[in-house]
């Protein structure tokens, strides 16, 4: 019968973890023995010291000698390899964003650090992946997205104690001098809206999509791909909970009395499931199974406006002010839609579960373009000047701004051609 091993882990300050196991080694008159031995493991990080343990008890349980099983000093671990890794903790923890973060680590960063070791990385590396960024003409909120994303990268290699300290923490976006114009994102209005829903042209579940996006929370597009029957009141369906898809947690709110025949009717056309997604997939080997959290609805949405003859040229173009509209357009309108009806700032936040105001003002620019009457000075109107050209402009004797000798010179005039000029004194 083998012997019952045991074996402690102990972590000594400045040197790292040691195991302590009982081996057999072999005594001089050729007859093994037990004998307890320490074992560096030579790491401060405690997750790889215990899978090292673990390791080394089962090599020792065959009968191996210390020497044999001893892991092999490890080459330095590069960023690729540390990329890969972390990657996939986060896939296996379902967080959303993981897609977008290996698209941005394997177009932008891996090229310029993935050969380099975790200690080699300095500030100087990280500006060269934002400045080569810059150079391919990327926005600056992508740049600031890219820093974010090895802000998180090497946060973890930090946490993990593989580096001594997070080398994107001493560069800044703003140190990059990118000079750009803001351009908002153009959203749909209520009128618009409505003319889509009636249009019978275009897609069922992209009606349906955009109605809940806008409607319940302003639901993003991960939320509405990860929303199940499960989490939807089928009874009245009065209520639902929302699957938040940042910071986790799931929110609890009304479904508001427009949206409700249009769900249940979606529901009872799928066959009044219990369980399963609200959006799933359609075609294909994974029909009937939850949509991938990434999934896109823009290029549908624009193509079935048009369909229905919504053809704002904002809606499906670019300009020097405006982006074209997108999925998420509909979460900024019904921010927007907050504000413009003085739901409180708070109320809002919580409805739409955004935890900083600094962004969900972002949101809620849109409502603030009337600017409040109360807030502006009362001055009388000047009366409206003759249509005649040779009627001289009588004199406004409640506001006298518009006199016709007023300080010194003419009312503006139009000469020759259509070209305005003003007359001077």
């Amino acid at each position: 019968m083998a012997r019952q091993r045991s074996d402690s882990l102990e972590y000594r300050q400045g040197k790292g973890f040691f195991l302590r196991v009982t081996v057999d080694v072999e005594g001089a008159d050729g007859v093994p023995r037990a004998e307890r031995k320490w074992i560096d493991l030579e790491t401060h990080d405690k997750s790889r010291a215990l899978r090292l343990q673990r390791k080394l008890v089962a090599e020792l349980a065959t009968g191996r000698v210390v020497a044999e099983v001893k892991e092999t000093p490890k080459a330095p671990e590069t960023v690729a390899s540390w990329a890969a890794a972390w990657l996939a903790q986060r896939s296996a923890a379902k967080v959303v964003m993981v897609g977008s973060e290996t698209s941005h680590l394997n177009h932008h960063v891996l090229p310029v650090l993935g050969p380099l070791s975790l200690a080699e990385v300095r500030p100087t590396n990280i500006r060269a992946v934002l400045d080569e960024a810059v150079r391919k003409g990327l926005s600056k909120g992508t740049v600031g997205h890219l820093r974010r994303l090895m802000h998180r990268l090497f946060g973890a290699a930090w946490k993990a104690e593989l580096i001594r300290e997070n080398p994107t923490a001493r560069v800044s976006v703003a140190d990059l001098g990118i000079r750009e114009t803001l351009r908002k994102r153009t959203i749909l209005n209520d009128e618009e809206i409505a003319a889509f829903l009636a249009s019978p042209h275009g897609s069922l579940e992209i009606k349906m999509l955009s109605l809940v996006a806008r409607i319940e929370g302003g639901m993003r597009t991960a939320e509405v791909n990860r929303w199940q029957w499960q989490d939807i009141d089928l009874e009245h369906f009065a209520r639902c909970t929302v699957p938040r898809a940042k910071g986790g947690d799931a929110q609890a709110l009304e479904i508001p009395a427009v949206l409700r025949p249009f769900l249940r009717r979606w529901w009872e056309d799928h066959g009044s499931p219990t369980a399963g997604p609200v959006f799933p997939v359609r075609r294909g080997k994974r029909i009937g199974a939850e949509k991938s959290a990434n999934t896109s609805y823009a290029h549908r949405l624009r193509r079935d406006l048009l369909r229905a003859g919504i053809d704002r040229h904002e809606l499906h173009n670019d300009t020097a002010r405006t982006r074209r509209v997108d999925f998420h357009s509909f979460r900024r309108a019904f921010v927007s839609a907050a504000a413009r009806t003085g739901v409180n700032a708070q109320t809002s936040m919580q409805l739409a579960a955004h935890t900083s105001m600094r962004t969900h003002m972002r949101y809620a620019v849109e409502a603030h373009m009337e600017i409040p009457a109360a807030m502006l000075p009362r001055i009388a109107a000047p009366v409206q000047s003759s249509a005649s050209e040779d009627d001289s402009p009588e004199p406004d004797s409640a506001n006298p701004l518009f006199s016709a000798r007023h300080r010194g010179f003419e009312p503006l005039t139009f000469g020759s051609g259509g070209q305005r000029s003003i007359q001077l004194s």
